[in-house]
């Protein structure tokens, strides 16, 4: 059984990426480099009968800004000039639960 949609309460930059602060007052702090290893757009995911996905920087990354869409989701511009993924927040609160606690 999946967990019910959850929205975030406050969405804060700090040094290391991204804070969000769920619903239910879970706090998850992103590093920039792990979202940046997790973009799930087309560009950096290996799809079948697309171009090999776009290597990520070995170097530090930062978040530069951060916008929403609509209610269901994030768009990150980071510091190496990617701003193509689009991140549900379901699949943040996933990155949450499974690689940050």
């Amino acid at each position: 059984m999946s967990e019910p949609s959850i929205q975030p309460k406050s969405i804060d930059r700090v040094e290391s990426g991204i804070k969000i602060t769920w619903q239910d007052d879970r706090e998850c702090t992103y590093p920039a480099q792990l979202l940046r290893q997790k973009c799930p757009c087309a560009v950096c995911k290996e799809t079948p009968g697309h171009a090999a996905p776009q290597p990520i920087p070995s170097g530090p990354v930062s978040v530069k800004s951060a916008h929403p869409m609509g209610w269901y989701a994030l768009q990150f511009v980071f510091s190496d000039g990617h701003d193509t993924g689009i991140y549900p927040y379901e699949y943040l609160r996933k990155i949450c639960l499974e690689e940050l606690s």
